[in-house]
């Protein structure tokens, strides 16, 4: 199968990937998606540069169609690499991301009708959250899962542990993560920050102990976050409207695919063997304990202090996401 041309890159101070629609398809394929996958790609120009299917990411005139009707096949390794059968974790990855794909869907689904008023009519676009009763309901129901089970462990874990413990869990899980945060690096197209994630990454694994201590902050190679919902971001894809995800909380369409595909793809979902299967679970939990702890000063503030906690919750959110996607336009390092 013939790979079309390169696309040229926006000119602008941060070279972006010249093949990322081709990367991200590649990179977004898991298990039977792989197996079934573009039997033919159709390049067809209209006389301008750029792409149609996603013009504010890759500007207008192009289209990529793409027909999903025999496996792909790729020269070399890289077909029965694709192929392969995944690990029983990118199986269960995969059935949680269909299940925040079909709740995105049902949410959507069940759309408010749009106020007639011009103030109410504002304020509808303002938040952005055409499936607000929906959303709403799935709040109400992780809130009551959040106090009932999470905030009480987190609560425990926080007034209980010892800080340099805390501490050391928390680095754990964050190197765990740097594979992926490097992943999106290179496909944001922010080699030097990929560069800094996969030093950080090398020298906690070995000289941080398998990553329970931070030595690369003190050597000059500080964090950052970095996901595939932020990618899609930084290559122009707005954030559309508001979605709650189960057990997850606020989000948006455009980080809510971001979700799904980071579940998919994460690197270490891929690594063999039974023990690397078992310290990759025991992340999972830890990582989500040490979130919750990091949060709850945090959200007790904006729910004692908000009329809506709701609403105040889903701005929070998006303020925090759009600040993510510009410092990844930015594509600085910054200094510890």
């Amino acid at each position: 199968m013939a790979i079309p041309a390169a696309i040229a890159p926006r000119k602008n101070s941060t070279q972006r990937l010249t093949r990322l629609p081709w990367m991200l398809a590649i990179v977004g394929m898991s298990g039977r998606m792989r197996s079934s996958i573009v039997n033919r790609a159709r390049l067809s120009d209209t006389g301008n540069s750029g792409w149609t299917g996603s013009r504010s990411a890759f500007g207008g005139g192009r289209t990529l169609r793409f027909w999903s009707r025999e496996r792909l096949r790729l020269p070399g390794r890289l077909g029965p690499a694709l192929n392969a059968r995944t690990s029983r974790r990118s199986r269960v990855s995969r059935a949680l991301a269909n299940g925040l794909a079909l709740t995105s869907t049902l949410s959507l689904l069940a759309c408010t009708h749009v106020p007639t008023d011009p103030e109410a009519r504002a304020e509808y676009k303002q938040n952005n959250d055409p499936a607000e009763p929906t959303n709403r309901a799935i709040f109400a129901g992780n809130q009551f899962a959040d106090r009932n089970a999470l905030q009480p462990v987190a609560r425990g874990y926080e007034d209980h542990v010892p800080g340099g413990v805390r501490r050391s869990v928390h680095n754990f899980v964050s190197n765990l993560g740097q594979p992926a945060v490097a992943l999106n690096d290179v496909l944001q197209g922010n080699f030097s920050r990929a560069w800094n994630t996969t030093q950080r990454f090398a020298i906690n694994t070995t000289a941080g102990g398998a990553g329970l201590f931070d030595v690369a902050t003190a050597w000059n190679r500080p964090a950052h976050s970095a996901d595939f919902g932020q990618t899609l971001g930084v290559w122009g894809i707005g954030p559309g409207p508001s979605v709650q995800l189960p057990l997850l909380g606020p989000s948006n369409v455009r980080d809510s695919v971001g979700t799904v595909v980071g579940f998919v793809t994460n690197p270490t979902n891929y690594v063999p063997g039974g023990a690397a299967a078992a310290v990759g679970t025991a992340s999972v939990g830890l990582g989500v304990v040490d979130r919750r702890a990091d949060l709850l000063s945090a959200t007790d503030s904006l729910e004692h202090d908000s009329l809506d906690y709701y609403a105040a919750s889903r701005s929070a959110v998006a303020q925090q996401r759009a600040a993510l996607v510009a410092e990844g336009k930015a594509g600085l390092v910054k200094g510890p």
